[in-house]
């Protein structure tokens, strides 16, 4: 079943959600532009790495989770509170992993 309470934010409303919610412990950063071909696709309106993410995580992940696309920096944020989640969101995205916060 597809998530809709999945909450998204800009930089500001995204800190202020990990600092509300403690519980959200597990922060990650995937790089989402490696190559040109990746650039490309983002400025050309076709599907990206993050929209393959969010797409996973609504159909995934079973409890607390904020988001936040970043795509200046190309950088996609999530932040996972439980450890089933955890452990099958580092399983599935490791290879894009730039950052990792326990």
């Amino acid at each position: 079943m597809a998530r809709s309470d999945i909450a998204w934010g800009d930089e500001e409303g995204f800190r202020a959600g990990l600092a509300a919610r403690p519980e959200l412990r597990h922060v990650y950063g995937l790089t989402g532009y490696r190559t040109e071909a990746d650039l490309r696709a983002f400025f050309d309106g076709e599907a990206t790495l993050f929209d393959e993410v969010q797409a996973w995580l609504a159909d995934e992940v079973h409890d607390g989770v904020l988001a936040r696309q970043d795509d200046m920096r190309a950088v996609f944020w999530v932040a996972l509170e439980a450890d089933r989640d955890v452990m099958a969101f580092h399983l599935r995205w490791s290879e894009h992993l730039v950052d990792h916060t326990v």
